[in-house]
């Protein structure tokens, strides 16, 4: 969200990222690998370090505009919060917080900044321009400290720590739209069908969507595992048509398993033929385990 008070352009980014706090802050403390794996920030480094206290200069570059400042940040991490404000640099107010809270569902990260251009003659359109420019990297920071902390978590799986992953996901999705209609009218025996262009076209911006839980499976030796079903939002019409947002909707549903800690899932239907079909794996965008099922196919025909 981006506003502007009377002097300033206030920014507020939130985002829920699925990990405990403490790995969180941490990450977002470790702000020298921010270049590796973050492809706005362009250069990270802490000049000096105390307790609470650091001193960091940055480099950033959006939409090829770069921006240079030296900040100070203050860790008030029995409060959940950090302060930042910059010092010295192309902007002439640059201040913020992160600050963060529990959630179910993981770490609710919020960012407040206020910043300040002060160009005469250009300022009206440079403070809009660079206000909705740091939204955008604040908005490329979050998803990324979300991607790296998923990826750290199954980098220790298979380190064999396996507290945090557990379970299995099933990516499924509708065989056609006389089975998509079928499906809505048992969510609601009242629904009455738009046109199949209309409902074509929403579907196909539709993201995939974790559709239910699976009751706990329980094995003879008592172990249990919880299992979910993820919707990926297309029939198999849509692959000749748009072969690649399909690929991108079965990517997105096994992201959706990573959020939710899963350990293995399984591409059901025609989601794995997407990627044979294109010649691009998945399991080359995602960290999860991924299997097709082909090999449990295979053994029950020559059975």
């Amino acid at each position: 969200m981006l506003g502007k008070g009377k002097d300033l352009i206030h920014i507020t980014i939130r985002r829920i990222i699925p990990a405990p706090k403490f790995k969180v802050v941490r990450l977002v403390t470790k702000v020298q690998e921010f270049p590796s794996y973050i492809p706005s920030i362009r250069e990270v480094s802490v000049v000096e370090k105390s307790r609470n206290k650091m001193k960091t200069k940055w480099r950033i570059q959006v939409d090829k505009v770069p921006i240079t400042w030296t900040e100070e940040d203050t860790l008030f991490l029995k409060r959940n919060r950090i302060n930042f404000q910059a010092i010295d640099g192309d902007l002439d107010v640059f201040r913020g917080e992160w600050i963060f809270k529990d959630h179910p569902q993981g770490t609710e990260v919020t960012i407040n900044s206020w910043v300040r251009v002060a160009i005469p003659a250009i300022e009206d359109f440079a403070e809009d321009y660079i206000g909705r420019m740091l939204t955008r990297n604040f908005e490329t920071i979050l998803r990324a400290l979300e991607s790296r902390l998923i990826s750290l978590k199954y980098t220790d799986y298979r380190h064999e720590d396996i507290e945090s992953i557990a379970g299995f996901g099933v990516i499924g999705h509708f065989y056609n739209f006389y089975h998509l209609e079928k499906c809505l009218k048992m969510l609601n025996p009242k629904f009455k069908m738009p046109s199949r262009e209309f409902l074509a076209q929403l579907f196909h911006v539709t993201p995939s969507f974790k559709l239910y839980d699976s009751p706990p499976f329980k094995s003879k030796t008592g172990q249990t595992v919880n299992g979910c079903f993820i919707l990926a939002t297309f029939i198999p019409d849509m692959i000749e048509k748009d072969m690649w947002t399909v690929f991108s909707k079965v990517v997105k549903a096994c992201r959706i398993a990573e959020k939710h800690g899963v350990g293995i899932v399984t591409l059901g239907g025609f989601t794995s033929i997407v990627a044979e079909r294109i010649g691009q794996a998945i399991t080359d965008e995602v960290d999860i385990p991924v299997t097709t099922g082909n090999t449990f196919t295979a053994g029950m025909v020559i059975e």
